[in-house]
């Protein structure tokens, strides 16, 4: 199955395209400088051909983060779940992770440079992009523990 795995905001938004479990595409959408309705609008036309160009089957989103929810600022709690519900909008059925990271941010981007270190072969990533494919990391590996299909 093709699943596009998405780490979501209103500026840059990581992406990742696994195929049967395995990694084939991946990169990190920056919105460009606008309104709040500009940036959901790009959001919408890029992830919106991104999913119809790759065939993709269905859209794992991570949710809020656990960084937005506790922050006393609304403000970006509000702009991400704006983000979340363009992208569920746009892209084949949808999942929402909440991703219980087990480890801190750095250890998990160093895990993904490891894990798919002959995949990303020295290409610069960002870590809005490491982050989709740390979150397709746990997903698809709770996902293959629980007997579904990759």
């Amino acid at each position: 199955m093709r699943r596009l795995f998405i780490d979501p905001s209103i500026n840059h938004c990581g992406w990742a395209l696994f195929d049967a479990g395995d990694l084939r595409h991946f990169g990190t959408f920056n919105a460009r400088p606008g309104s709040l309705v500009d940036r959901l609008e790009q959001i919408k036309q890029h992830f919106g051909k991104l999913a119809h160009d790759m065939a993709v089957e269905e859209t794992v989103i991570e949710e809020l983060s656990e960084w937005t929810r506790e922050g006393k600022n609304v403000g970006p709690l509000l702009k991400e779940a704006m983000a979340i519900g363009v992208l569920i909008g746009v892209t084949p059925p949808a999942v929402l992770v909440q991703w219980k990271k087990k480890e801190s941010k750095q250890d998990t981007q160093r895990k993904v440079e490891l894990l798919y270190k002959r995949f990303l072969d020295g290409q610069r990533t960002s870590e809005h992009c490491r982050d989709a494919i740390g979150m397709a990391h746990y997903w698809l590996s709770e996902l293959k523990a629980r007997g579904g299909i990759l």
